[in-house]
């Protein structure tokens, strides 16, 4: 439930560093 707030979070934090929002879930 709260794993679409996580994503949703480093998704943005992803964009504003310009890394892949892919990599960081995975990583993180």
């Amino acid at each position: 439930a709260g794993i679409e707030m996580y994503q949703g979070d480093l998704f943005a934090k992803a964009k504003l560093n310009g890394i892949p929002s892919v990599a960081w879930p995975e990583k993180k």
